[in-house]
């Protein structure tokens, strides 16, 4: 198994390249790289309040404050905005919130939980998952927040939407009647979801920059790398410490390393393993 490169404590934020930016975490990160690879977005629930920070090449800067958590946080393709959930509105809602301005808009309304929202490859359309019909399920927006429509009628489980490299279909983890397994919906109307590949975990999709391969975590504990076109998954990491939780791993742009969270009750902090192959 790969050792990862820890990084300093007190949930440093560190990359492989000079970027050390501290923010202390006293819950689980939500994060992703923007196209560059230089930037993270960390959110971060202190009491109160609950922030959305932005870290480049050393400074971190904050993009959005609040009294309650917001999580689930994906750049747009151009980098110029991030879509996250949050209950600020009462009930958890889309939110946009745009880098430059700190221009913040809220994309859905509803008394439904909406969450999970990412953005599409051509930045035009945003996925989510919605209990708005009775149960979770796959669902996809104009990146305005106009015409809402479901995409899935079979259950969707698991913390991250992803899409195809075309924008054709969004990845998810079906639910499936209680048999799981990594799905793909297309969106376009009248064709149903197709099986996208088999892989350890599930709840934490992280497709390679190529879309070979998944990184996910199974039992909070082990990651894994399962091929997309098949072929036997891979144990990556685990920690020797049985208390440590590991989630949340995001690849870089350039499939070179592979960030995650390492959680204990008392709080967390952000590792990476450099030089992945």
């Amino acid at each position: 198994m790969r050792s990862p490169s820890r990084g300093p404590r007190e949930g440093s934020v560190t990359v492989n390249r000079p970027c050390s930016s501290p923010a202390k975490l006293n819950s689980t990160p939500g994060r992703s790289t923007d196209s560059g690879g230089n930037a993270l977005s960390v959110e971060k629930a202190l009491s109160p309040p609950s922030t959305i920070a932005r870290s480049v090449v050393g400074t971190l800067t904050t993009v959005v404050k609040g009294v309650t958590i917001s999580n689930g946080i994906s750049w747009s393709p151009d980098g110029a905005r991030i879509v996250f959930f949050s209950s600020r509105s009462g009930t958890p809602d889309i939110w946009e919130v745009e880098i430059a301005r700190g221009a913040l808009r809220q994309l859905t309304s509803s008394r439904s939980l909406d969450v999970n929202p990412f953005f599409s490859p051509d930045g035009r359309r945003i996925a989510f998952v919605s209990d708005r019909t009775g149960r979770s399920e796959v669902w996809v927006m104009n990146a305005d927040g106009s015409e809402a429509r479901q995409l899935t009628a079979n259950g969707a489980a698991g913390h991250f939407l992803r899409w195809t490299n075309t924008g054709e279909a969004v990845i998810y983890s079906c639910r499936c009647g209680g048999n799981p397994m990594t799905m793909a919906a297309p969106i376009a109307a009248g064709v149903e979801p197709f099986p996208f590949a088999k892989q350890k975990g599930g709840s934490h999709i992280s497709l390679s920059p190529d879309r070979q391969r998944i990184m996910d975590v199974v039992g909070h504990r082990v990651l894994w790398v399962s091929p997309v076109k098949g072929g036997a998954p891979e144990k990556v990491f685990e920690f020797e410490d049985p208390n440590a939780r590991i989630d949340y791993p995001v690849w870089s742009p350039d499939g070179n390393w592979v960030l995650f969270d390492r959680n204990y009750p008392q709080g967390a902090d952000i590792w990476v393993m450099k030089n992945f192959e």
